[in-house]
């Protein structure tokens, strides 16, 4: 081979090389960037900057977990599961699902955002933040035993958890209720 010829070879395959690699990074930057504007309390900005580099059918799931993310702070709740699911779709993680079941609870489906909580649970039966979340998720279904039984798993999990203690306390409160009302109808 002609070695003028492999040296032009090898010029046009470092190039080529160092184009892609600077789309590379340019999409994580920008992805980086869009964490941050949303961090700010910016999530159109962060919609806008995944728009232009990412499309919707990207495999990149940090990319629509964050678009997730932006949706839910704009308060676009369906458009926000869509991205969630995804993301899920592509890599199954526990912040994609509890960004989920965040959504889920605020549209008040219940019982799909507890589906969302036992596969979270499945990934990692540890995270007390899970346990919580489907203890509040009962009591606003109004499911108090069930609750406490998710409470006192968190409490073995970490017994001095103030946030599981906040949610013994409502739950108490709230049966307390519940019995005051039933002596009522009676």
């Amino acid at each position: 081979m002609n070695p003028i010829l492999a040296i032009l070879i090898f010029i046009v395959w470092f190039f080529i090389l160092r184009f892609l690699i600077r789309i590379i990074f340019a999409k994580h930057r920008m992805l980086k960037q869009a964490i941050i504007y949303n961090r700010m309390g910016r999530p159109l900005d962060a919609i806008s900057t995944l728009n232009l580099v990412f499309k919707d059918n990207t495999k990149n799931h940090r990319a629509l977990y964050t678009k997730g993310v932006s949706m839910m702070m704009s308060n676009r709740l369906e458009n926000a599961i869509e991205y969630f699911d995804k993301s899920i779709s592509r890599k199954v993680t526990d912040y994609a699902l509890a960004s989920k079941w965040d959504v889920l609870s605020m549209l008040w489906k219940n019982q799909d955002a507890i589906e969302c909580y036992n596969k979270a649970l499945e990934l990692n039966n540890k995270n007390i933040l899970t346990y919580n979340s489907i203890a509040d998720t009962l009591m606003n279904m109004e499911r108090l035993e069930e609750a406490l039984n998710y409470i006192n798993i968190s409490l073995d999990i970490e017994p001095n958890n103030l946030i599981t203690k906040k949610l013994l306390i409502r739950r108490e409160k709230l049966n307390n209720v519940r019995t005051k009302l039933k002596k009522i109808r009676k």
